[in-house]
């Protein structure tokens, strides 16, 4: 979760689901086409799942960033 801003997330090849959840719930966007991509909304816990081999362009507000092994229910 990026405390200071959102992610943008922009698919260069393979695929990506993201998984986000926020105060408004849960929801899946899948990345399969090169230039597809996600902004993921500041303070919004994300987990990116990787299902072949992926290239991606990220830019992230860095400070601030917490991390947790499984995003909170």
């Amino acid at each position: 979760m990026h405390l200071h801003g959102g992610e943008f997330a922009c698919l260069l090849s393979g695929e990506v689901e993201f998984l986000l959840r926020d105060k408004e719930g849960k929801r899946s966007i899948c990345l399969d086409t090169p230039g597809s991509f996600v902004v993921v909304p500041q303070n919004t816990w994300h987990k990116a799942i990787v299902s072949q081999p992926a290239t991606m362009i990220f830019m992230t507000p860095g400070e601030g960033t917490e991390n947790r092994e499984v995003p909170p229910e």
